[in-house]
């Protein structure tokens, strides 16, 4: 909400440590999941999340 983002509408994503290419995906919105095939748990490296907005 404090960044105008809508969990509905938007994908969203919370990844344990977004300096490490090998992270996991701590939970993801339906969106993320339907949009960018992500399933809780998956690699940060896998889905080139590097280039996405961090907040």
């Amino acid at each position: 909400m404090l960044e105008g983002l809508d969990v509905l509408k938007d994908p969203i994503a919370v990844i344990g440590n977004f300096e490490q290419s090998g992270s996991i995906v701590l939970a993801a919105s339906s969106v993320m999941k339907g949009k960018f095939k992500i399933k809780t748990g998956n690699r940060r490296y896998i889905h080139g999340f590097s280039s996405m907005k961090i907040l």
